[in-house]
């Protein structure tokens, strides 16, 4: 009887000690990820994220990085004995353009617990003035054609706004004064039509807000004639006389006019075949080939379209250097 006891205290113990728990390491992470919150666009960021281990073996901190090269994290120690502390650093900007941002600092450890860890950085990157919309790109207008737009300017806060002066960079892009409606205010731009040719200018809105003393809103426009032809320009280079030769033109045309004919203004150029290929409504593919002049040198002439509703043809400028054909060599043997 007292052996069978001895045995089963012996065993009960063997039990305890085998149930021991292993020494481990334990992360203990202070502050999960960091909310900065609402800041202003470009504005510098910076979060401290505090590790420590709280278990008894070493705890190691491995391929440390975050989802965004824009921001880059240091850490100031990878191995960890038990009860030491470390800080990992993310220093950032905010997005230059307004709206949320949602960044992860990513890195893994060799505790069980914490194989994989992901802690977020977020924010928001608001002005505490702007205008909608914030640059403008005017579809491609025709000469004379109307346009016009309005650019509401507001404070974020839902404040109301006031104060504001505003002015084009360019005569061709007019802008009214400012006219309150509601919290906001509203300015009203038109781009002058009369004359074909890229536009490119800005509004300049200065503001009574020391955060944002200027906004500065982009315009660009594009005004082109009822009827135009890309290239204006075909050089053919390096050419032989009498070469055929294949081109295309992109010609631009209203819906309800259609191209009629092709031409040089020299018969020494000759439009041998010529199709045309609707691309879109208003755009017109024109294949041809042509056969060059039989004079070599460097030689000009213009290619002439024709259209049913326009008095006067569009024309493009052709340019080449044609070379002459090279004679075969005679050889003769002379007879003795």
């Amino acid at each position: 009887m007292y052996r069978c006891f001895f045995l089963m205290l012996v065993l009960g113990c063997s039990d305890h000690v085998e149930s021991k728990s292993k020494p481990e390491p334990l992360l203990e992470i202070k502050n999960v990820g960091k909310d900065f919150g609402t800041v202003l666009p470009g504005e510098p960021l910076t979060a401290s994220i505090e590790l420590k281990n709280v278990g008894e073996e070493k705890l190691k901190i491995q391929n440390l990085r975050t989802s965004c090269g824009c921001a880059p994290a240091t850490i100031e120690q990878e191995t960890l004995s038990q009860g030491e502390v470390t800080l990992i650093e993310v220093k950032m900007h905010a997005p230059q353009q307004p709206g949320t941002f949602n960044h992860m600092v990513l890195f893994e450890t060799n505790d069980r617990r914490h194989k994989q860890v992901h802690l977020p950085l977020k924010g928001r990157a608001e002005w505490p003035i702007d205008a909608k919309p914030s640059m403008i790109t005017v579809p491609t207008l025709r000469v004379g054609e109307a346009f016009s737009r309005e650019i509401r300017i507001f404070r974020t806060d839902r404040e109301k706004i006031t104060g504001l002066s505003v002015k084009s960079s360019s005569e061709k892009i007019k802008v009214s004064q400012p006219v309150t409606r509601g919290l906001e205010q509203v300015v009203e731009i038109s781009v002058a039509t009369n004359e074909f040719g890229k536009i490119e200018g800005y509004l300049q809105i200065s503001t009574p807000d020391s955060l944002r003393p200027t906004i500065i809103v982009p315009v660009t426009a594009n005004i082109i004639e009822d009827t135009q032809v890309r290239p204006q320009k075909l050089l053919l280079g390096q050419k032989m006389m009498k070469e055929q030769v294949a081109c295309e033109v992109v010609v631009i045309l209203p819906e309800e006019d259609q191209l009629m004919d092709l031409s040089t203004d020299s018969s020494d150029w000759v439009i041998d075949t010529w199709k045309q290929s609707r691309i879109n409504p208003q755009m017109i593919r024109v294949s041809f080939t042509m056969t060059l002049p039989s004079q070599a040198g460097y030689l000009r002439s213009q290619l002439h379209l024709r259209t049913k509703k326009s008095s006067q043809p569009l024309k493009v400028d052709l340019s080449c250097f044609l070379l002459a054909k090279a004679e075969p060599a005679t050889i003769r043997e002379k007879v003795q």
